[in-house]
């Protein structure tokens, strides 16, 4: 294919993605609605907090997003793409904002755009960006033993009632069922670059590769990175208590309650694939587990879902737009040369290092 060929078919991919994009807008359009007045409902009751709290909030939901960005890079490091923990981060940025829109195919199409610049084709950006999805399933699944602690207790299995008189029978059942079919997802998902090739290899009579000079990937390799994707939730997770604080200052938050509730509200949420990002499932499951968990009233955990919703994307499209301008890159290289003046100028050489001589004895005198 011939470099004008390639171009055309970028340019009515991109034509066929703002398509795609557009129809998931409209089929969505009370979804989007939805979330743009959980915004905006959300900046109102940011406005009353306590300053600290905001900054403990947006400091922690940062945190979240650079081990995410440790995530992703550690992920194309193994495929085989060594680019830095820079476009680890912006790939999620990118990735992660497109779902908010389109879900999975948001994600994926965002993943490429991100990486083709790095020489990534469409087709591994994809199977990266259903990794990354499956990968964040996991993470949840690690804390949700601390959600069904919290449902043992009396009086929990009122929040919720969709899932029958067994509440706790249920919520078990569905965390083995999400566990293993987890697990075969990124076996298959590990495989699936071999597998196209040797589909391609007996169906084309030919062995065209996923994405040049890349790696397998292995399950282990994939299964390595669960725990810091874990950290990385808990992180966005714990940045819930310091806002509910804030709107409740008499009441005595359990941080354990917090954690056992945003787990189950979000594996709730993951479960709703339809539903960009889970807007309306996972807020809904996460008040009704607080009021009852926390015994605060349903205006005030409304509140703080709307505020943990909101803070979520800007922050991320802040972070987004900053690393687009290159400010990050340049305050790095102003540090580097205020550091080093002579970094630049001339080339720095090594210090010259001793090297030991041994000398016979019968020569020391």
């Amino acid at each position: 294919m011939t470099r004008p060929e390639r171009r055309t078919m970028v340019r009515w991919g991109m034509v066929g993605a703002a398509g795609v994009v557009a129809a998931l807008l409209a089929l969505h359009w009370s979804v989007v609605a939805l979330a743009l007045s959980a915004s905006m409902g959300g900046i109102v009751a940011v406005a009353g907090m306590r300053p600290e709290a905001i900054v403990e909030a947006l400091g922690l939901t940062v945190l979240a997003i650079l081990i995410n960005g440790m995530v992703w890079s550690r992920l194309l490091k193994r495929v085989g793409y060594p680019l830095g923990e820079m476009v680890g981060l912006r790939t999620f940025l990118s990735s992660d904002l497109a779902g908010f829109v389109a879900n999975v195919p948001g994600s994926a199409i965002g993943c490429a755009v991100s990486l083709r610049r790095h020489g990534v084709c469409p087709g591994r950006a994809a199977l990266l960006s259903l990794i990354a999805n499956v990968l964040g399933l996991c993470s949840i699944l690690v804390w949700i033993p601390v959600g069904l602690l919290l449902l043992s207790r009396d009086g929990m299995a009122q929040a919720l009632p969709f899932l029958g008189h067994h509440t706790m029978l249920a919520a078990v059942g569905l965390l083995i069922g999400t566990a293993i079919g987890s697990v075969v997802a990124l076996q298959a998902l590990a495989t699936a670059g071999s597998l196209g090739n040797r589909l391609a290899r007996r169906l084309l009579r030919r062995a065209p590769t996923i994405s040049p000079g890349t790696t397998p990937i292995r399950l282990h390799h994939l299964l390595g990175l669960i725990p810091l994707a874990a950290i990385s939730w808990l992180a966005g997770a714990v940045a819930l208590y310091p806002v509910l604080s804030a709107l409740a200052p008499d009441t005595a938050i359990n941080l354990g309650d917090l954690v056992g509730s945003a787990a189950l509200a979000a594996l709730l949420g993951s479960l709703a694939f339809f539903v960009p990002s889970g807007v309306g499932v996972r807020d809904g499951a996460l008040v009704a587990l607080l009021m009852h968990s926390t015994g605060l009233p349903l205006a005030t955990c409304t509140e703080a879902a709307i505020v943990i919703r909101a803070i979520d994307p800007v922050t991320k499209a802040a972070m987004l737009f900053l690393l687009a301008t290159g400010l990050p890159d340049r305050l790095r290289g102003l540090l580097l040369r205020l550091r080093l003046p002579s970094l630049g100028k001339a080339p720095m050489r090594p210090l010259p290092v001793p090297v030991p001589v041994w000398v016979p004895a019968r020569d020391r005198d």
